[in-house]
């Protein structure tokens, strides 16, 4: 007992150390709390500094290209920049712990997405700082005073040439913001402000990625390395083909080092010398459905896949034309909707010759309104048609003044923004025959390609008009497929639902409707009409049709006088494709349903062990509108449903459903597993 008494009784010296240890203990917690204090000081110094800046930048913003001053513009990025790396400094010994206070109020998700978040932030400011240092001298030049009133583009073209590198390096960090975004999953739990912006992201992220690739070939398409000459398609999308819509006219673009040298329209049908030299038979169903005889310029874009039609194009136009096809270096199509597109990013156009201001609202009923004009006009119809296209030239002229002269006035990330959805949407479609720059658009998917897909499904649906009208104004067309993954080879039924809005009418259909054109008073005399459409639906390699809808057209209707009586045909345009058509007609103010039961190859489903991946790649036609797709995936018995991108509608027993609006190409996956059976 004495013993351990004795270890109980503090020694004399351990007395004497307890107050340094108390002292040590004191001073350690005091460090502690400046160390915290300081951190705080220069956490909250950093965000106060970003605060600021992001509403600096929205008032500098405002002012647009002109109102932005480069070196404050420079120094703001450089400060941003600073107080993202404080702030990446400072919290770093806090980020190990953040995902775990999902808890905490209200901030709870971000600061489970805190680390993700700050590497966004870390690699965005990084990608404005190549970005400001590569575009400075070009936004420089634009807001210089030029004394002989030329055009500023060739100087942004030179900016854009000489900051390639810098731009580079600005896509690779934007690379990896796009990275640690795709590592936060919770955005749609963030509090009301920081969702708002997260979405605002979300929409801009790729129209930055897009642009600082397309940056990389935009001074060779300008003509930094010498001249480009292109074809421009302008097409009708209410009277709907391929690539768009009916060739309605035609014009030759020629820029060299970011000045436009020349650009002149003509109507498509002028581009044809048929009495002086002969002329090709056209593509079988232009013979069968429309009775042509011979391939003019204004039926080139037959063709699904962009490349192919814009190469007949040229092959056309330098035939009817006699000049070199060599001296074409690619071809841009475009039709109404991209105008529209187009005029709402420039602002206004005037037109003094018209005395009209296009604006995004109006242009499309100005277009159609001067096919009115011309129609009630007294002169001769041949005269009529060389001058109804003219309105289109003297617009182009318009718009090539206001990007020449007052470009310092356009928004240009409105206008950046809405070519973009041209693209996306393809109302605007670009092919170039220089390697480097089509690899590029290819990378982006702005080709117009259509590309084979290998182990997965692939769907399109196209529609040529053939009934000498624009019905197209009247069309409603919606999508619905259904898949069952039941079996060796998936089977599908696809439902394509046509709808004409107009009036309904007692008169028969007649596909000759070349004595409206002759008499009508207005523009929507001649959309006005039965819709008879050349269909095909692509599919993958090797499908086989079990059953389609059958379409029984008298000689009466048609303008070839004959019968057609078919279930749908299946071809092989395309290496790569099967494809099914048909000859269809919906009457005025009717619908009509087809439909088609088909049957997949069997590397449609991909497998690994017990986990099976199915993919649809569903294309938009060019020329279209946004339209309703479903898409129904049905699971084989057994199946246990994983996940689906993007997110189902719905997911009812085995079904997974998707209501799609297609307004731009979309890709499906389904990945579900096959449970072991007992």
């Amino acid at each position: 007992m004495s013993s351990n008494a004795e270890e109980t009784i503090p020694t004399e010296s351990s007395a004497k150390a307890t107050p340094w240890i108390k002292y040590l203990l004191l001073a350690a917690a005091l460090l502690f709390l400046l160390w915290a204090g300081l951190k705080v000081w220069r956490i909250g110094s950093a965000a106060y500094s970003l605060w600021q800046l992001q509403a600096e930048a929205r008032t500098l913003a405002e002012g647009g290209l002109t109102g932005i001053d480069p070196d404050q513009a420079e120094e703001m990025v450089r400060t941003a920049r600073q107080d993202v790396l404080t702030l990446k400094e400072e919290t770093a010994v806090f980020m190990p712990l953040t995902p775990y206070l999902g808890w905490v109020p209200k901030v709870g998700p971000l600061l489970v997405a805190a680390p993700h978040l700050m590497d966004m932030a870390d690699a965005g400011t990084e990608t404005a700082a190549y970005a400001m240092r590569g575009l400075k001298p070009g936004l420089a030049a634009l807001q210089s005073e030029s004394e002989t009133g030329e055009s500023k583009l060739p100087q942004l073209v030179g900016a854009i040439d000489q900051a390639r590198p810098d731009l580079l390096q600005a896509a690779q960090s934007l690379d990896k913001v796009a990275a640690a975004r795709s590592q936060i999953d919770n955005a749609d739990q963030f509090p009301g402000k920081a969702q708002e912006l997260m979405a605002l992201f979300d929409e801009m992220l790729p129209l930055a990625q897009d642009g600082l690739k397309l940056a990389q070939v935009l001074p060779q398409m300008a003509g930094i390395d010498g001249p480009r000459r292109y074809l421009i398609l302008a097409q009708n999308e209410d009277e709907l083909r391929p690539t768009g819509g009916f060739l309605t006219g035609v014009g030759v673009l020629e820029v060299d080092n970011g000045r436009i040298t020349q650009m002149v329209f003509k109507d498509a049908v002028l581009i044809d010398s048929f009495g002086s030299k002969p002329y090709d038979s056209p593509p079988q169903p232009l013979y069968d459905f429309m009775g042509l005889e011979l391939f003019a310029f204004r039926d080139a874009n037959f063709w699904s896949d962009f490349p192919t039609s814009a190469e007949q194009a040229i092959t056309s136009y330098s035939y009817g034309q006699n000049v070199d096809p060599t001296l074409f270096d690619g071809v841009i199509a475009i039709d109404q909707l991209f105008l529209e597109l187009l005029v709402a990013g420039t602002g206004p156009v005037e037109i003094p010759e018209a005395n009209v201001t296009l604006t995004s609202g109006n242009i499309i009923d100005t277009l159609r309104s001067t096919w009115v004009s011309h129609a009630e006009a007294e002169e001769a119809q041949q005269n009529w048609l060389l001058t109804r296209k003219a309105f289109l030239g003297t617009f182009a002229g318009a718009i090539r003044n206001r990007l020449e002269s007052d470009i310092t006035a356009v928004n240009p990330v409105t206008l950046a923004r809405n070519m973009f959805q041209a693209v996306q949407t393809k109302h605007l479609q670009l092919y170039m025959r220089d390697p480097e720059v089509m690899a590029v658009l290819e990378a982006l998917d702005w080709d117009g390609r259509l590309e084979n897909p290998t182990n997965q499904d692939f769907l399109m649906v196209v529609d040529t008009s053939m009934g000498y009208n624009k019905a197209n104004i009247y069309i409603d067309r919606q999508l619905a497929y259904n898949i069952t993954l039941e079996g060796e080879n998936p089977q599908t039924h696809l439902r394509i639902s046509y709808t004409h809005t107009g009036p309904a009418s007692d008169e028969k259909c007649d596909q000759d409707t070349f004595d409206d054109y002759a008499v009508a008073q207005e523009y929507i005399e001649i959309a006005d009409q039965c819709y008879f459409n050349y269909l095909r639906v692509y599919v993958p390699d090797g499908s086989q049709l079990l059953d389609s809808t059958r379409q029984t057209l008298t000689g009466e209707e048609l303008i070839t006088g004959k019968v057609w009586d078919e279930t749908a045909q299946t071809v092989q345009e395309f290496s790569g494709f099967t494809t099914f058509t048909n000859f269809i007609v919906v009457p005025r103010g009717q619908s009509r349903d087809y439909e088609l039961t088909y049957l997949l190859p069997a590397n449609v489903v991909q497998s690994n062990e017990s986990l099976y991946s199915y993919r649809l790649t569903l294309l938009k036609q060019a020329g279209t509108g946004a339209q309703m797709a479903t898409i129904t995936v049905s699971l084989p018995a057994g199946a246990e449903f994983i996940s689906a991108v993007p997110q189902p509608t719905a997911v009812t027993g085995s079904d997974v459903t998707f209501d799609l609006l297609l307004d731009s190409d979309q890709l499906i996956e389904v990945n579900y597993r096959m449970m072991a059976s007992n």
